[in-house]
């Protein structure tokens, strides 16, 4: 069966260049939290994004953590948000 609107989700750049090979459409962890927030179905992606580098091995850098907060219009540091939970 072919489906032509079908995403995979890979993360790894082996996984991600392989898919480019075949022409398929992917996109990563975080691509897919940007998108479901953008549709409602979650009100925020920086809860998924600490409890992923907090309970995971799961590499994300800085920047592409700032690169989705920023976009989903949630950029404050995630220091800062450890703080605010913390003194609560």
């Amino acid at each position: 069966m072919e489906t032509t609107n079908a995403i995979l989700i890979v993360d790894d750049l082996k996984g991600r260049q392989l898919a480019s090979k075949m022409s398929l459409n992917f996109m990563g962890t975080l691509g897919l939290l940007v998108t479901v927030k953008e549709h409602g179905v979650i009100s925020a992606v920086r809860p998924y994004i600490e409890k992923i580098q907090t309970t995971t091995d799961f590499g994300l850098s800085s920047s592409l953590v700032d690169l989705v907060l920023e976009r989903t219009g949630e950029k404050q540091s995630l220091m800062q948000s450890r703080r605010q939970k913390a003194m609560r």
